[in-house]
């Protein structure tokens, strides 16, 4: 899709990456498709596969969707905040506990662009940066400083943040602290969004309907005002709104949310309503 200030321009392209949920690329700054992934590997430019680029997500459920995972906002690509030809790729898979399933770790890969003549090698795989119960959804946001890159992920059943500070030397830390709102239930998938300006945070839950305990009544979207993201989010005000019940009555799961530059305005979307 391209958009200009006076039209909009579909264009359609068959390329060999299928996508069932799982779905991340980055571009460079003229627009042009650098790198793309499914969870199950890692495409280049020309759309083929990069160099070391199968066999992500290891273990799991992974073996069993081997034309791309289907989980939502577990893949984002990164770049090094002051190497134009290295990126980081941040992703999980999930793993059944006998009532649903769970992430249970977060991945680390690195692609270095010099390599394979442009297209990119992939020089770290899979490298596992924690582990604990958690979430299905993977967030960023630039840290106060303008450079570096704080990656987070929420564990499962709680309010708890994991904080994983990005720089250009790497990945200096991994901390967390309890956001102070009521915990999602067990099993929640969210796009854990920041605004442009890093002070506002949105996550959403969603309870199907007659998926007891839950209730479809409780689905909400969660927006907290930050006052810097620093090492420690500091949180100005929470607030907590009801979705609609119309969005819940076409029976679409994982909701996601985002940002509006100017005005301060958050957007939730079902898979069939904004």
């Amino acid at each position: 899709m391209f958009i200009d200030n006076n039209s909009i321009t579909l264009q359609t392209e068959f390329r060999k990456m299928p996508f069932l949920g799982t779905q991340a690329n980055i571009s460079d700054s003229n627009g042009n498709l650098l790198m793309a992934s499914n969870g199950i590997w890692i495409a280049n430019a020309t759309g083929d596969t990069m160099l070391n680029g199968g066999g992500l997500n290891p273990g799991g459920i992974t073996p069993n969707w081997q034309f791309g995972l289907p989980m939502t906002y577990n893949n984002i690509f990164l770049p090094f905040p002051a190497d134009t030809s290295k990126f980081a790729l941040f992703h999980h898979t999930a793993t059944f506990n006998g009532v649903y399933s769970q992430a249970r770790e977060l991945f680390y890969s690195e692609i270095d662009l010099t390599q394979d003549t442009g297209l990119g090698s992939v020089i770290q795989k899979n490298v596992i940066l924690f582990q604990d119960t958690l979430n299905w959804g993977i967030g960023a946001c630039r840290h106060a400083n303008g450079q570096d890159w704080w990656v987070v992920m929420m564990k499962d059943s709680s309010d708890l943040i994991f904080k994983i500070l990005f720089t250009n030397s790497g990945i200096i830390s991994i901390t967390s602290q309890n956001l102070g709102f009521q915990p999602f239930p067990w099993g929640n998938s969210s796009q854990l969004s920041f605004s442009s300006s890093g002070n506002l945070f949105a996550s959403t839950t969603y309870f199907p309907e007659n998926s007891l305990p839950m209730d479809s009544s409780n689905s909400s979207i969660v927006l907290l005002v930050l006052t810097d993201v620093m090492a420690i989010f500091q949180i100005r005000e929470q607030s907590s709104f009801r979705i609609l019940n119309i969005c819940l009555e076409i029976h679409s799961a994982l909701p996601a949310n985002t940002f509006m530059p100017a005005p301060a305005l958050v957007f939730f979307k079902s898979t069939l309503i904004i």
